[in-house]
């Protein structure tokens, strides 16, 4: 997949879940606009139902007042009022009942299903005389004359920009006494708690969605950089293979050559270049297929005591004459007071010479390389030091990857098939040991290895 469609594809994912997002904004906004209407539907029909039943109630204790004058009205907890007398020179807060107005709107507030959304009491109600100027009734509470509007209790329902409803009482007389007030301080939160399995299910869908869209992307940009991967191992094996190929052609070729069977010294020469490369090959091959058992996790390890000090001697051994050829170094601090570890040594070896190998590949100049041992948690650490081109924050996450190499610009000058990392770490873990590097772009890098000095039973 080319970078234009990859980008293409992206956009789109991009793009929508950007309208998708937007939907579901105005989805819930629009949800939130018909539930508070709503509710207000409900608030209303319930006041207009209380304040019917209060006149309903006032005419009955009238009636029952003109039929026994002598009787204390209970029902609305105020005096039977004689029918000679007309309701309007009655106080309104002598008209309604505290306790009667309190038990009247719970009731019905519960018809209408406003109950259970109102658990505690997220709303004030109360009754305002107009003649007075102030509240008669709060919170089913009646008021003395000696409370005053300053209260900032009682503020909160005489103010009109703060009343969420109101409705006259007593309507059909002139002028109307007063009205019905109920203040909601949580109005909003009341109506997103009404939708709050709809907000729910919209927030674990849409999760959901990102948490998808994040994880295409992470398998597109991953698909892509394993292909380029897979197409830069297949280039550079293409170029590991051509030359010893070409070699072994051009040899083959000379001994065809009458004059050249007869001179037995160059036949034995280029004989042995011929053996030589199909080495080369072989080994190349070698890796390719091993990587191929490690990846499966068909592979035995040959358990031993194995003294790594020896190990890192020879591998220096190994590679000196390399750096020698540089005007490289490089230089062992062995200070591990006990050496020994159980493991393969074969494997052991192939650690520390393929790190050894990437610190001379990867130092551009004059490569200077140190290693240094310590014990530490029944184990020992070896560090791995080198002053080559470094590896950058990003290099650093992918360089244990299959296939993957560091970048040197555009001269392929460091030859390989991004396998000897991956085989590093495989076989690290495969010896319960642990590896990290730290490094820094143009600074060099430091690989640390751990391996424990003891296995388990079952491994020996």
């Amino acid at each position: 997949m080319n970078k234009r469609v990859m980008a293409g594809i992206i956009g789109l994912m991009g793009i929508a879940l950007v309208g998708l997002t937007w939907s579901q904004f105005r989805l819930i906004k629009s949800a939130t606009f018909v539930n508070k209407e709503r509710f207000r539907d409900k608030v209303v029909f319930a006041l207009e139902i209380i304040v019917k039943r209060l006149e309903t109630l006032e005419e009955k204790s009238l009636l029952l007042g003109s039929l026994n004058a002598d009787i204390e009205i209970q029902t609305l907890g105020i005096p039977g009022t004689p029918k000679a007398v007309s309701p309007g020179d009655i106080p309104l807060e002598n008209r309604i009942g505290a306790e009667l107005l309190d038990q009247v709107l719970r009731e019905e507030f519960q018809k209408v299903g406003i109950d259970s959304t109102l658990k505690i009491n997220r709303y004030h109600y109360g009754v305002f005389g107009f003649e007075k100027g102030k509240l008669l009734i709060l919170d089913g509470i009646r008021l003395s004359d000696k409370q005053t509007k300053a209260d900032s209790e009682f503020d909160l329902l005489l103010r009109a920009d703060r009343i969420s409803f109101s409705l006259p009482v007593f309507r059909g007389e002139r002028p109307v006494p007063g009205e019905l007030r109920i203040f909601f301080p949580e109005l909003n939160r009341i109506i997103l708690q009404s939708m709050s399995r709809t907000l729910l299910a919209s927030g674990v869908f849409a999760g959901i969605i990102l948490l998808c869209f994040g994880y295409t992307l992470y398998v597109l940009i991953s698909q892509r950089k394993l292909s380029e991967m897979k197409t830069d191992f297949i280039n550079n094996m293409t170029h590991e293979f051509k030359t010893p190929i070409a070699t072994i052609s051009l040899a083959a070729d000379s001994l065809d050559n009458p004059v050249i069977r007869r001179n037995e010294e160059k036949v034995t020469r280029f004989a042995r270049i011929i053996k030589q490369e199909n080495i080369r090959m072989h080994k190349q091959v070698e890796k390719v297929l091993q990587m191929a058992l490690l990846e499966k996790k068909d592979f035995n390890l040959k358990w031993t005591a194995v003294n790594m000090h020896e190990l890192i001697r020879q591998a220096i051994e190994n590679i000196s004459l390399s750096l020698e050829a540089r005007e490289g170094s490089v230089k062992g601090f062995l200070n591990a007071a006990d050496p020994v570890v159980r493991g393969d040594a074969t494997h052991l070896a192939n650690i520390i010479n393929n790190l050894l190998d990437n610190a001379n590949k990867y130092s551009p100049r004059k490569p200077h390389i140190t290693l240094f041992t310590r014990n530490v948690d029944q184990g020992i650490e070896i560090i791995i030091k080198d002053e080559g081109i470094g590896l950058s924050r990003d290099a650093r996450k992918f360089i244990f990857e299959k296939f993957y190499r560091v970048s040197t610009g555009n001269v392929h000058n460091v030859k390989g098939f991004g396998l000897g990392l991956t085989y590093v770490k495989t076989m690290v873990e495969a010896h319960r040991g642990k590896i990290e590097v730290r490094s820094d772009l143009g600074k060099g890098s430091s690989f640390i290895l751990y391996f424990p000095a003891q296995q388990p039973i079952l491994q020996g």
